[in-house]
């Protein structure tokens, strides 16, 4: 619900909450961020960063 967004993005913002993240990669490497996650070996978010 939108409450409980909004719960969870106040426990985020006072770092109440942090999610887990399994491996930074670059954009350009998304295709192996997808793999990972179709193969399931990931455990928490694999976050993509613009170059």
């Amino acid at each position: 619900t939108k409450q409980e967004f909004e719960t969870v993005l106040e426990l985020v913002s006072e770092s109440k909450l942090t999610p887990i993240i399994d491996k930074t990669l670059l954009l350009k490497d998304a295709a192996e961020a997808q793999k990972r996650m179709a193969e399931g070996k990931h455990l928490g978010k694999i976050v993509l960063e613009i170059e």
